[in-house]
């Protein structure tokens, strides 16, 4: 028995800032990384593989990310570099504005373990996630549950709020009441 949990970096880098902040986050403001295998192995009472998906970027942005990408593996968090990843299995172009959604969705539906966590917040999870449900996974997702689409709560069978529930933040964020 084991977890395969699956984090759309972007995603809850993106909520945080645009819908949350309403501003760029600053690098402490960020997700605790440091939280998700914990908590995760505690709750569901396997080991857990955690996988990042990220954007590559290019130049300046590339840079910037290097040091965010030696902190998630010494984690042990393995990356998937969304660019390369999608060009390599021939999922799209690697500059399509999307490529970490089939990335991420391509992910989902390769995992083989016995509970499947998405970390993130898209719709375009939802069908990998149902086709895990259907082979007898249980299928969960975490995510700042007021902006989760309502396909992935569809199809799964518990939200865990990452900063509510996990704790992945190091401080309250200004956040609307989940319903």
């Amino acid at each position: 028995m084991s977890t395969a949990c699956i984090v759309e970096s972007e995603s809850v880098d993106s909520i945080l800032g645009h819908q949350i902040l309403n501003r760029k986050p600053l690098p402490f403001e960020r997700m605790d990384y440091s939280v998700l295998q914990p908590w995760l192995r505690t709750r569901l009472s396997e080991p857990v593989k955690v996988l990042a998906v990220v954007r590559v970027g290019e130049g300046i942005q590339r840079g910037r990310s290097a040091k965010f990408w030696g902190a998630l593996q010494g984690l042990h968090i393995q990356l998937v570099f969304a660019e390369r990843y999608a060009v390599l299995n021939n999922l799209c172009r690697a500059d399509a504005p999307e490529v970490v959604h089939h990335v991420v969705a391509h992910c989902l539906s390769l995992a083989t373990s016995d509970n499947i966590v998405y970390v993130g917040h898209g719709f375009h999870a939802a069908d990998a996630l149902l086709q895990q449900k259907e082979r007898g996974a249980r299928v969960f997702a975490a995510a700042f549950c007021e902006h989760l689409s309502s396909a992935v709560i569809d199809a799964v069978e518990e939200v865990f709020d990452l900063e509510r529930d996990m704790g992945a933040f190091r401080f309250p964020l200004p956040r609307l009441d989940c319903v």
